[in-house]
């Protein structure tokens, strides 16, 4: 489960460098990959990888107000120190999404797909 703000589909998510909130750019100069493309953090509930699976067991996903998908690329799943159960889930977003609107992103680990949560594209 994708943890979002209190009765709110609006997801607890930041810029992987910068650590801002949405609206997310679709690429960052500040961004210390070579590509410019935006990382955005997620922070997830029951997000347990088996022994030896590595972060490709993870898939996510965008949904758009027109029920378009676009597929992402998950990059990083791992605990967060000090917070029993709660994974931090790393996504490059793609770079065909739809600017200046509100994105559904889910993930999908062992055919369970999560709720999904909204974010700002800038």
């Amino acid at each position: 489960m994708l943890l979002t703000e209190a009765n709110s589909n609006l997801a607890i998510a930041l810029d992987s460098v910068t650590m801002f909130r949405d609206p997310f750019p679709l690429t960052n100069p500040f961004n210390f990959s070579g590509d410019g493309r935006t990382r955005v953090s997620f922070f997830a509930l029951n997000l347990d990888l088996l022994p030896g699976e590595t972060v490709s067991a993870v898939t996510a996903r965008a949904e758009d107000s027109m029920l378009n998908v676009y597929p992402m690329t998950v990059e990083f799943v791992g605990s967060v120190p000090a917070v029993p159960g709660v994974s931090e889930v790393t996504i490059l977003l793609s770079g065909n999404l739809p600017t200046g609107q509100d994105v559904l992103v889910s993930i999908t680990l062992h055919d369970q797909t999560s709720n999904k949560a909204r974010i700002r594209i800038k």
